[in-house]
């Protein structure tokens, strides 16, 4: 599971900026606790990431999708996190993610209607678990999707009720999506929770999860 990620998925990042032949840089502050953290980046084309002043990957080259992975023991406090990211030509991908040893950062994360939040499944059999609020008659669509440069992972979600008993599960909808869950009638005011995981626990990969909730009767935009 991730926490910290940019993804670009193909395209560039604005702003009058092109899909092709430009750079970034990405800097920010950190609140870590003491303990081990692994750091995965992914890029295509070169990446290069220093936590405060040490350089911990350096991938700066051309290159197809690629993963970059490294442990470093951090104290207690603020530190900063810099990525340094060119593109050349062709996809564009950039993805920093790091992650406790101790805890999974994307379990329990609080999702809203219209939200879309990045996690990633591993190892392969990794649970990541998301909440969120709803009314009864409220119609909800749940949708899991892997990132087009972790292909290989098998997206699969679980859905349940305030009460715990369980609404939908789904693995290979079609239509372009993972998994979807698509416009459930919810059964009852409350908090309801969704498990996104990798189908029989047999791939890992970066994925979305996108959340959107649809009073009774209003028709489906998406």
């Amino acid at each position: 599971a991730g926490l910290g990620g940019r993804n670009l998925s193909g395209r560039g990042p604005g702003n009058e900026v092109g899909n092709d032949n430009f750079s970034v840089r990405w800097a920010g502050t950190f609140n870590f606790d003491d303990g081990d953290y692994t750091f995965t980046a992914w890029a295509d084309d070169g990446i290069r990431v220093w936590v405060d002043d040490t350089r911990i990957v350096n991938g700066w080259q051309d290159q197809p999708p690629t993963r970059y992975q490294v442990r470093r023991n951090l104290r207690h406090g603020i530190h900063g996190v810099r990525v340094e990211y060119y593109e050349n030509s062709g996809g564009a991908v950039a993805f920093l993610q790091w992650q406790s040893d101790n805890t999974d950062p994307d379990d329990n994360r609080v999702i809203s209607s219209g939200e879309t939040l990045w996690g990633t499944i591993e190892p392969a059999d990794d649970l990541d678990t998301y909440y969120f609020d709803a009314t009864q008659e409220q119609r909800a669509t749940i949708r899991m999707t892997k990132s087009s440069f972790t292909p290989s992972l098998n997206s699969y979600l679980i859905f349940y009720a305030p009460d715990g008993s369980e609404i939908a599960r789904d693995d290979d909808s079609g239509g372009g999506w993972n998994a979807l869950i698509n416009r459930v009638p919810l059964p009852q005011t409350g908090r309801y929770r969704i498990e996104a995981r990798s189908y029989a626990g047999s791939s890992t990969g970066l994925y979305s999860l996108r959340l959107t909730l649809q009073q009774p009767g209003q028709p489906n935009r998406e």
